[in-house]
């Protein structure tokens, strides 16, 4: 592979790398209100009938970094039963 061809496989591969005009803060957003969509939906669906053994716990948040969409926080869903505690996280994708 000569040098012309090697530097066109890198600007190719470069411009294939981050598709042009997308937004990833939107989807970052979009992402993150989904997260909390379903949060949502598992303490009003899942866990309504729990309500009184278990406890929700929405207020920790952890950082996430991402190729293209960066460095960002998202929350947890503490989901303490009892004296024990267990946390789902949905992140990335």
């Amino acid at each position: 592979m000569g040098q012309s061809q090697l530097d066109e496989f890198f600007r190719e591969k470069k411009q294939k790398a981050q598709p042009p005009g997308i937004d990833w803060t939107a989807k970052r957003d979009a992402w993150s209100g989904a997260v909390s969509a379903l949060y949502d939906t598992i303490e009003r669906d899942d866990l309504a009938t729990a309500k009184d053994s278990v406890s929700v716990d929405r207020s920790q948040t952890k950082p996430v970094s991402e190729a293209f969409v960066g460095e960002y926080t998202i929350h947890e869903l503490g989901l303490a039963v009892g004296d024990e505690l267990g946390c789902s996280l949905l992140a990335g994708r």
